[in-house]
């Protein structure tokens, strides 16, 4: 059996379809996958958009899940680490919660690949830029332009330092992954950004329109809707080739 750890927030969930048959074209459907991620996802803290909440990567069940799991040839991502920068987690906190979840992986066997920031994407964001993305995709923050371009260097430069300390492959995204949208792969990008970021060569056929609706409609383990939380039986998605895929 092969399995797929994903750690990452919006760009995970938006390519979902994308990510889960790139690997399943590279490995075959004998797959299961664990995810932790979603929009707006912190490491370390319970995140919010309107309506919905998630428990931070670090204090989710997928830790406890992944511990009763069966052995397995385990590779785990870890990716889109700039959300907490905006929430105006310090970042000596933000590497901690990431070194944490590499030391955790590290510590089961997982082959690791990291993602690093967009960073020169990142530095060519205007002021105005700034405020209309901070404004659509991180709601109520009030982390300056100047603070959180300066902290995006230092997170990525300590998550490639944590990253060889784990054993952990680096991908650096390319600047041409992104469009107006500094933080998200684009569309036409993403089979090839995902290929990359699996280390798999062959690009995956698009999923099948059911399957990818049923995908997108999974829910995580736990989650807070209008302040109400709701659990679901994991996993959430299963196909008939035995894939499956288990979020948290």
């Amino acid at each position: 059996m092969t399995r797929l750890v994903l750690l990452g927030a919006s760009n995970v969930r938006r390519g979902l379809p994308t990510v889960v048959e790139t690997a399943r074209t590279a490995w075959g459907p004998d797959l299961e996958i664990f995810g932790a991620f979603g929009h707006g996802r912190s490491y370390g803290a319970r995140s919010c958009i309107p309506f919905r909440c998630l428990p931070g990567i670090l204090e989710c069940g997928l830790w406890e899940a992944l511990a009763g799991s069966a052995p397995a040839q385990e590779t785990a991502v870890v990716t889109d680490v700039g959300n907490d920068v905006v929430y105006g987690a310090p970042v000596p906190a933000i590497l901690g919660w990431v070194g944490e979840c590499l030391e955790r992986l590290a510590a089961r066997g997982a082959a690791i690949r990291v993602t690093g920031l967009p960073v020169a994407r990142l530095r060519r964001v205007s002021p105005a830029e700034y405020l209309f993305f901070r404004t659509l995709f991180f709601r109520g923050s009030r982390v300056a332009w100047r603070r959180a371009i300066d902290a995006v260097g230092e997170v990525d430069a300590g998550i490639r330092r944590l990253a060889a300390g784990a054993g952990a492959t680096i991908i650096d995204p390319p600047g041409d992954w992104y469009g107006a949208d500094p933080i998200h792969v684009r569309r036409r990008d993403r089979a090839a950004a995902w290929a990359e970021i699996l280390g798999v060569a062959q690009l995956p056929a698009p999923m099948p329109l059911g399957e990818a609706l049923r995908l997108r409609a999974a829910a995580p383990d736990v989650r807070w809707l209008a302040g109400v939380e709701r659990r679901r039986r994991q996993p959430a998605f299963a196909a008939p080739d035995g894939l499956r895929v288990a979020l948290y």
